[in-house]
């Protein structure tokens, strides 16, 4: 257990993130020690290359070298991979040792007379400073590490100056003996060196409470939030894990000074409706609450993938089989939300993800419920805006554009009809230049065939089942969610897109062709898209 104590005493929060801003910090520490250690061995080079070329094979060229790459060894072993807080301590602590040594016994190759104990401990006082600053750590642990490195400093200094002659020493001290002059140049060297670890110690204490500080702030309840992934009109998204359980998380915060207090109120609800989900293809909702100062946040799960918007902006139209494939599990997911009376009532393509999930890739996963709506007998009708139009103009349904009271479970299948649409040809149903034209064609025009927009042939099951999703009259559509996806899997071209597909085309994707994820508001409404992580 030593090393999860050693975790739980120095690291910021035990977390994966802490352990990662730690080794980054320590080999911060020993890249800028080198560098500057490096630079005055450089200069010492060329003053001696100069004026004194046979020293430049002296003790203390080589010393000083010693120390710029103990230092080096530092940034090298930690610059990357995962190392365990313990192997970082280590490493910190034996290069911090090797570089004290080093300078040690660069002063004790000085002579006397050019007062080796000013620049040796000008040097050490410098790099204890500049760890302070660099490396998180508890005041304890910097005021031992400075007594640990005192001894070397000060024997080496007391034989420094025992080696110095009478006369080197009467230059400083008339009258003293080399002794008596060692040893007041010992305990002054002592002195300053308590001085500056006091001042470090302090000043690291207050950096690594602040840090500590700054970490509870970003605390919700069970929840350490990260760095911020999106940001939008409604709130702000955090990368995040459980205290206890290390489980990445997606923690999205909706401030009601932004939003407002009756929004904020009705999106409470819908989310603890939306927690009863627990369907595959549904994003996982883990916890929700509000902060003691009135941020309602939900927890939800990181997801690892891109949404149907930025592949088919990566890659156009897509094959039949994998259409039929997203749109059944996406139907299947919404069966079980139509069930318990909810209406998601903002299907389209940002809101659909395909993800590694168990293992899988092209996992569809359904998101972003905010703007979900109960009718169910235990509704809240006051909660919902009456006659408000809400959703995305080139995916909604005909009649949300006359209100939001009466859309109902076929909208949302007409909401995948145009996604459908969308991933066969690249385009959604109906274009045009404003709202009010969108909202026209929705109600008034027959979208154009896939087959004779793309100019080819599509699966005649598939285009005919997503053009009925597209009736404008809901009892023209498929009658249930329930049904949408049972049909879509006797599509002759359902199976055609294999596992094997759908691993080929990711790593084809990853390699070459980048997929995008979008603006922040769209990241923050979709939660989480996160290509830079994924395996």
């Amino acid at each position: 257990m030593p090393g999860m104590m050693e975790q739980r005493s120095e690291e910021l929060d035990g977390s994966e993130e802490g352990r990662a801003f730690l080794q980054y910090r320590v080999a911060r520490f020993g890249l800028v020690c080198a560098v500057v250690c490096g630079a005055s061995l450089v200069f010492r080079v060329v003053g001696l290359a100069v004026n004194d070329p046979a020293a430049l094979s002296s003790a203390r060229v080589i010393l000083h070298g010693v120390a710029a790459l103990a230092f080096l060894g530092i940034w090298l072993l930690l610059r990357a991979g995962q190392r365990s807080a313990r192997f970082v301590r280590s490493t910190e602590s034996l290069g911090l040792f090797a570089a004290v040594i080093a300078t040690a016994l660069m002063g004790v190759a000085t002579e006397a007379r050019e007062r080796p104990d000013v620049v040796v401990l000008l040097g050490l006082v410098i790099t204890i400073f500049a760890r302070a600053v660099y490396v998180p750590s508890s005041g304890r642990r910097t005021l031992w590490l400075g007594i640990a490195l005192a001894p070397p400093l000060l024997i080496g200094n007391f034989v420094c100056f025992m080696g110095a002659s009478p006369e080197a020493v009467a230059v400083f001290a008339p009258g003293m003996s080399v002794r008596a002059f060692a040893g007041r140049v010992t305990i002054q060297m002592g002195v300053w060196w308590a001085v500056s670890v006091g001042v470090t110690t302090l000043a690291s204490g207050v950096l690594y409470g602040l840090r500590r500080a700054v970490r509870d702030a970003q605390k919700l309840g069970q929840y350490h939030l990260a760095e911020e992934l999106g940001r939008g009109a409604m709130g702000v998204v955090y990368r995040a894990t459980h205290a206890l359980l290390r489980r990445p998380t997606a923690i999205k915060m909706l401030d009601p000074e932004r939003t407002g207090a009756e929004a904020i109120a009705r999106f409470e609800k819908e989310v603890c409706l939306t927690a009863r989900l627990t369907h595959p293809n549904t994003i996982t909702v883990f916890d929700y609450g509000r902060t003691p100062d009135g941020v309602f946040y939900y927890a939800m799960e990181l997801l690892r993938g891109a949404t149907l918007e930025a592949v088919v902006a990566a890659d156009g139209p897509q094959p039949a089989g994998r259409v039929v494939k997203v749109l059944a599990e996406a139907a299947s997911a919404l069966a079980e939300a139509h069930a318990i009376g909810l209406i998601h009532r903002d299907i389209k393509p940002a809101n659909l993800m395909l993800c590694e999930h168990g293992g899988l890739r092209d996992v569809t996963k359904l998101l972003d419920f905010g703007l979900v709506r109960h009718v169910g007998p235990e509704a809240d009708l006051s909660a919902t805006e009456q006659g408000i139009v809400m959703g995305t103009p080139y995916y909604m349904a005909p009649e949300a554009f006359r209100g939001a009271e009466e859309v109902d479970a076929s909208s949302d299948l007409y909401g995948l009809g145009a996604v459908g649409y969308f991933m066969l040809t690249g385009e959604p149903p109906f274009t045009a230049d404003s709202f009010v034209g969108i909202c026209t064609k929705h109600l008034t025009e027959v979208p154009v065939p896939p087959s004779e927009r793309l100019g080819r042939p599509v699966d005649e099951d598939l285009e005919a089942l997503v053009l009925a999703c597209l009736a404008k009259d809901p009892k023209d559509r498929p009658a249930s969610a329930v049904e949408l996806a049972e049909r879509l899997r006797s599509c002759r071209c359902a199976g055609s897109w294999t596992a094997e597909d759908a691993r080929g085309w990711w790593g084809a994707h990853d390699a070459t062709h980048p997929v995008a994820v979008g603006d922040a508001d769209t990241v923050v409404h979709s939660m989480v898209v996160d290509l830079a992580r994924r395996d």
